[in-house]
């Protein structure tokens, strides 16, 4: 299997990680990627499942993929099938210096802050459905503060 090589500024953009969109069907991900290094069925026909390559999860629901995530220590880590450029973006990076590397590339983004000004997490989303997921407060028992998933799914 060819290794896939994507961008993670170019997947904000899009909306898909390189040639692997939301929408797809399960078999043309892994006519992309081959073989995942986990999987996991989340009913007895199998249609509703998540693959993983490395700490990336593809979920599927009836053969299509719905949603694309990772929130492990290593963010960017697509296992020997999937390398992921994480353009100076790293897990645990603080909210404040990801919106200062975006805004240094003249990248749109909004902020998705929670109603209540005290919540310990937020998100910066962009209109392609990508989204990353930060920790504010390391006492809230989600993990230390910064920068801990991403995810695409439809833009909506």
């Amino acid at each position: 299997m060819t290794l896939t090589n994507v961008s993670i500024i170019d997947s904000l953009l899009t909306g898909s990680l390189g040639q692997i969109s939301i929408g797809d069907r399960r078999h043309h991900v892994g006519l992309v990627l081959g073989q995942p290094s986990d999987m996991s069925d989340l009913d007895d026909d199998a249609v509703n499942s998540i693959w993983k390559y490395g700490n990336v999860e593809f979920h599927f629901e009836h053969n299509t993929l719905t949603l694309i995530h990772a929130d492990a220590d290593e963010l960017f880590f697509g296992g020997s099938t999937l390398s992921i450029d994480s353009s100076g973006l790293s897990a645990g990076m603080k909210q404040g210096a990801a919106r200062r590397l975006l805004e240094s590339q003249g990248i749109k983004y909004n902020i998705c802050q929670p109603s209540d000004a005290n919540a310990p997490e937020m998100e910066i989303a962009f209109d392609s459905g990508f989204k990353f997921g930060f920790v504010l407060d390391s006492n809230a028992g989600l993990g230390e503060d910064g920068l801990r998933s991403w995810s695409i799914k439809n833009a909506g």
